[in-house]
């Protein structure tokens, strides 16, 4: 999160992954409280949306299972006072990308592997939901049709989706961000400061005491969300 410009105050990280949902509240940029609910876009399709289209009662089910972790999650991350979501994973671009909030300058360039550390336009919490609503009637041909979903995403995004929509409005904010950035380059450019303070500055993250500051800050991390289980 700290590699993002322009970012202070609370801001609430979102990484939406296949097995599960890390959650994470920072202040000020540094890390303040995270937690891992079971809300992988994946697990959540394999188990509540076994046929396509989305039938009702999968639906239902996962809709309650998505609303009661989240419970959880807000009761674990206190997000009051947050107004900034920024959002990272293929999910979260598929979104911005589906509901045109990306102008042609803020688009990540997919050639070659590219990443443009640049948060992209905010997307409506509103905007999100219809999406998600309309995602969940259409079969697996109709999502691929859908312009930003494409047949990457088109079948898991009804599940993930569901997460965005749940979250957004039950944690009462406005939208998200995306950002091609995640929890990982940010503990690696804290890393790269505080190596580089000091006589030592032309040292690198290459070196052992660079691995071992991503080691010990990535297991604090996770430490953290496997006892919030």
């Amino acid at each position: 999160m700290g590699s993002e410009q322009g970012v202070g105050g609370r801001v609430l990280l979102v990484d939406l992954g296949g097995g599960s949902c890390e959650i994470t509240l920072s202040e000020k940029k540094r890390i303040k409280e995270t937690i891992s609910v079971p809300l992988g876009a994946v697990r959540l399709t394999e188990e509540f949306l076994p046929v396509d289209p989305a039938p009702a009662d999968g639906l239902g089910r996962m809709r309650r299972w998505i609303a009661r972790e989240l419970r959880r999650a807000h009761r674990r991350i206190q997000p009051a006072g947050t107004t900034t979501v920024i959002a990272t994973s293929g999910t979260a671009a598929a979104l911005s990308d589906a509901v045109g909030s990306k102008s042609a300058s803020q688009r990540v360039s997919k050639s070659a592997g590219q990443r443009v550390g640049k948060l992209a336009g905010v997307v409506d919490t509103r905007d999100v939901r219809k999406l998600a609503t309309k995602l969940a009637k259409l079969s697996l041909p109709d999502r691929e049709a859908v312009p930003g979903i494409g047949p990457r995403r088109a079948e898991i995004i009804v599940a993930g989706a569901e997460v965005f929509a749940e979250l957004l409005e039950s944690f009462g904010m406005a939208g998200f961000r995306y950002s091609p950035l995640g929890l990982r380059d940010g503990i690696l450019r804290r890393c790269s400061q505080s190596r580089t303070r000091g006589p030592r500055s032309t040292r690198s993250l290459s070196t052992n005491g660079g691995r071992a500051c991503w080691r010990r800050r990535a297991a604090t991390v996770s430490i953290r969300a496997m006892r919030s289980r």
